[in-house]
């Protein structure tokens, strides 16, 4: 039997090591673009976005969001002397609101097996527009019995709502994320403040997110 002598053992131990590490940094190379679904979080009511790790432990992301919300508000009530009674007039707003929302996000990941920790922060750019009817209603106050339903129902024509068609918010991120290192999924749960930067824009929103996604 040969027998080899140490340095040999050392050179071939050196071999492995660097093989071994090298496959398991090609597989984290990879594996590094990844499309996922946000419900709420960074992208206000969701979002889809593609991520790329620029390394081990730094990702950037980019996303896209699309919401609707329908509101109807009670604008006010007056009353008013007719020659035929007292009138109870109320006025109310039925609000259409349409978002297009841009987040871009830098993050830090921490943790070298399938649960991290994910601190971060970024820009989100939101696009506003929305619109309105307006009607009043007139009760009659002093019939008998009282009238609880209106007597008329004036509708107003449309109007479009003024308002700043655009709002630019800071983030953060403070999460879990489950990235396992041989598989392709990814899940992210995450604290994710929306800010204003001026204050044109909405109060501070104190938001949280949820991701499903896929490495590809």
């Amino acid at each position: 039997m040969r027998v080899y002598p140490k340095k040999y053992h050392l050179w071939l131990s050196f071999f492995w090591l660097w093989h071994g590490c090298s496959v398991w940094v090609s597989a984290e190379i990879v594996a590094k673009n990844a499309i996922h679904y946000e419900f709420f979080g960074s992208g206000y009511q969701g979002s889809i976005n593609y991520e790329r790790l620029l390394t081990r432990d730094l990702s950037f992301r980019a996303g896209i969001g699309y919401s609707t919300i329908e509101t109807e508000h009670y604008i006010g009530m007056r009353h008013e002397m007719r020659s035929d009674g007292k009138w109870r007039i109320e006025t109310q707003l039925k609000k259409k609101e349409r978002y297009i929302c841009l987040p871009l996000t830098v993050s830090h990941i921490i943790g070298h097996r399938r649960h991290k920790l994910e601190i971060g922060g970024g820009l989100l750019s939101l696009f506003y527009d929305a619109t309105a009817e307006g009607w009043t209603e007139e009760y009659k106050t002093d019939a008998y019995p009282y009238s609880s339903f209106p007597f008329e129902t004036k509708l107003d024509d449309n109007f479009t709502l003024r308002f700043d068609p655009y709002h630019l918010y800071y983030l953060a991120i403070f999460g879990y994320r489950y990235q396992p290192e041989r598989r392709r999924v990814l899940f992210r749960f995450t604290y994710t403040p929306i800010i204003p930067t001026s204050k044109k824009g909405a109060n501070n929103l104190f938001w949280f997110g949820l991701s499903l996604g896929y490495f590809l």
